[in-house]
């Protein structure tokens, strides 16, 4: 697992650290074949939520407003 997803598999299980683990194969997916995982598509969407996070001017909410899905998640 990579340092990411063992951090979170702390409080979570692994609807989130799994995506999380494979953001690096989700990359390369976005130039090879990666759908065989039965965690891809939310793989996908790590990778281009990390990409996405890179941008300096991206205007981020508080972390508030991710508390209630956070805990949703956690177990």
């Amino acid at each position: 697992m990579s340092r990411g997803a063992d951090w979170l598999a702390r409080w979570f299980g692994p609807e989130v650290t799994e995506p999380v683990r494979l953001h690096v194969a989700a990359k390369r997916y976005l130039c090879t074949i990666f759908l065989a995982s039965p965690y891809a598509e939310d793989s996908c969407r790590v990778r281009r939520w990390d990409d996405d996070a890179k941008d300096p001017g991206a205007a981020v909410p508080p972390f508030t407003h991710f508390a209630l899905l956070l805990s949703a998640l956690a177990r």
